[in-house]
């Protein structure tokens, strides 16, 4: 199944990144109509496809499957990103992180 999303890109890091709620509603969404009992089930994503070749695939008359994969980039890691805001949280929840030295 093509999505059709767009994702947040690092060229830095050369890293293509997804909220996993963002990606799991739209998924939802296009299975309801498709399959409904795939539903919540697990998945696979395999990479990222040239925009030209998703819109066409988008439409009523798009490629096949196996023609549509020639144009896949596939991801050759998948990464765990996580982050915790700044700001001040409770004495308890900071010792586990930061490393104290006596004075």
């Amino acid at each position: 199944m093509a999505l059709g999303k767009t994702c947040r890109y690092c060229p830095r890091c050369k890293m293509v990144m997804v909220h996993r709620n963002e990606l799991e509603e739209q998924l939802a969404r296009g299975l309801s109509e498709m399959a409904p009992e795939m539903v919540g089930k697990n998945y696979l994503v395999l990479g990222t496809i040239e925009k030209k070749i998703s819109q066409e695939g988008l439409g009523d008359h798009g490629k096949p499957l196996a023609e549509t994969l020639k144009y896949v980039a596939d991801f050759k890691h998948q990464y765990g990103l996580e982050y915790e805001p700044g700001g001040w949280y409770p004495l308890a929840q900071d010792l586990g992180k930061v490393k104290r030295r006596p004075l």
